[in-house]
């Protein structure tokens, strides 16, 4: 016989049933917000990554725009006549306002055809301001000097002998140039302390003849300070050139080794001790190599263990300067945020749960409550019993009907019960009516019996006693009939004897 398998009651299957559902449409709503979330968070951090190198972009450009800006100013104020390429002290005085007013440049200054260099600026890290020249203007020896507020000269800071402007790279660019400013190459200052890039513009006079060369230094780690001053998170913002040299980057690592003996090299972004650096630079350096170019967009690569994603942008600047501006983030930043928003809804999910739960409880107990009673009612009609009427305004029209439907049937089962019962009686009485004439029956057939017996018993010795005297008349009879009878005689003989037989036949019948 097969085991009945354990039943639940109706109030916890609609619990369960309930529950379930509700944890199912709960999941499958934390699975979609999940998703949705985990679309939304890579498609916002990807945007932050694009706005944020979008920013870097805008701000290099405007801190590259910027010498080219005072150099044509410059030009524009020597070339016609303005300023006195020959008169230093006037010049070193412009120069000095100049980088008053321009805080993002290092120094701003002009070489004329004679080599000569007249020079204003300031240096890192206290803001220190400086003016350098030439004696007579010309080529030779170059002095720096400290100089006050007001410009006054403090101190020599150094001395170069056998100084020519003309022999300068920004200097030969210019006059090259054919009237556009010009980038010189990135170089390592000569202290070790900084790189600086020259931003330089040849200058005419009206008549079109070559008076010199102004110029303005920008220190890079100017752009370092910048990228470090943003709000990056666990990212990384770095700028290099096509080339895989670094310029500045947000860690603050110097883009520049110094060795023994004083020799300086740039240092290229593959060999960065930040990974997520050297990992961002190989990549670049791959799609460099197999696309011949790069575009900019996302790019995802791993860096050590750790997935990572790769924002750039190319940024070109008059003078032929080709600089890629880089910003990466680890994937765990914005997987940080999809966890905890996980948590969050998980946690949401299971106090929704749980108060489903309780509510479905509730609910169920008052939809089994009637369903209840009218299996109470059912039992209590199993066991003979009469079970109490049941209420029909019910919440639930159906189980309401299905009550209704039940006191309907009870009654006629117990219109039914109340005529067998009275039909059972009727047949009790009858059966006893009739046992008691069969008993009566008995009585008579055993009396009948009894009487048969009697009167056979009787009719054997009656028959015994007749016949034996019979049989003696007929012999008699029998001895009568002789020769000595007359026919009468004879006659009466045989009549007798007829008689005698006759009655025998009738005692053997009997």
């Amino acid at each position: 016989m097969r085991r009945r398998a354990a039943a639940l009651s109706m109030q916890t299957a609609l619990a369960l049933a309930f529950t379930l559902f509700v944890l199912l449409s709960a999941g499958i709503a934390g699975y979609l917000s999940q998703r949705s979330g985990r679309q939304s968070v890579e498609e916002i951090a990807a945007r932050l990554r694009g706005d944020m190198a979008t920013r870097i972009g805008e701000h290099v450009r405007r801190f590259l725009h910027i010498p080219h800006i005072i150099n044509r100013l410059n030009a524009d104020a020597l070339g016609g006549g303005m300023l006195n390429v020959l008169d230093e002290r006037s010049l070193e005085f412009h120069f000095r306002k100049q980088i008053d007013v321009f805080p993002s440049v290092s120094s701003i200054y002009f070489g004329n055809t004679s080599g000569g260099l007249v020079n204003s600026g300031r240096e890192a890290p206290f803001d220190s301001r400086y003016v350098i020249g030439t004696i007579g203007s010309k080529a030779g020896v170059f002095r720096k000097y400290s100089i006050d507020k007001d410009g006054n000269r403090t101190g020599l800071l150094a001395e170069v002998p056998d100084f020519d402007a003309r022999t300068r790279e920004w200097y030969s660019r210019a006059q090259k140039s054919g009237g556009e400013g010009v980038w010189s190459d990135v170089y390592i200052l000569f202290t070790g302390q900084d790189m600086a890039i020259t931003a330089s513009r040849p200058v005419y006079d009206v008549h079109g003849g070559f008076l010199g060369v102004a110029a303005v230094d920008l220190s890079l780690s100017q752009l370092t300070a910048f990228l470090q001053a943003l709000p990056l998170g666990e990212g990384t913002a770095f700028i290099m050139e096509r080339s895989g040299l670094i310029l500045a980057s947000s860690r603050g690592e110097p883009p520049f080794v110094l060795y023994e003996g004083g020799e300086a090299r740039r240092l290229h972004a593959v060999d960065s001790a930040h990974a997520e650096i050297s990992g961002a630079a190989l990549l670049m350096a791959s799609e460099l190599e197999k696309n011949g170019l790069l575009t900019d967009g996302e790019i995802a690569f791993e860096s050590g263990e750790e997935r990572c994603y790769l924002r750039t942008e190319s940024l070109h600047s008059p003078g032929d300067l080709d600089w890629i501006i880089a910003v990466t983030a680890p994937e765990r930043e914005f997987m940080d945020r999809i966890d905890k928003n996980n948590r969050t809804t998980t946690l949401v999910i299971l106090f929704a749960v749980l108060l489903s739960f309780g509510a479905a409880l509730l609910l169920a107990r008052r939809m089994a409550q009637p369903v209840l009673r009218l299996n109470a009612a059912a039992r209590a009609i199993t066991r003979g019993e009469n079970p109490p009427e049941l209420p029909v305004d019910c919440e639930i029209l159906e189980v309401g009907e299905l009550s209704a439907s039940f006191n309907r049937m009870a009654e006629a089962l117990r219109e039914t019960i109340r005529g067998l019962n009275e039909e059972i009686g009727v047949r009790k009485e009858t059966e006893s009516r009739v046992r008691a004439a069969m008993e009566r029956a008995e009585e008579l057939r055993k009396e009948a019996e009894n009487a048969n017996r009697a009167k056979s018993e009787f009719l054997a010795n009656m028959s015994h006693e007749i016949r034996t005297p019979l049989n003696g008349v007929v012999g008699f009879l029998d001895m009568l009939r002789g020769p000595g009878l007359d026919q009468e005689q004879l006659s009466y003989v045989d009549n007798a004897k007829v008689s005698a037989y006759a009655l025998l036949e009738i005692i053997s019948n009997i």
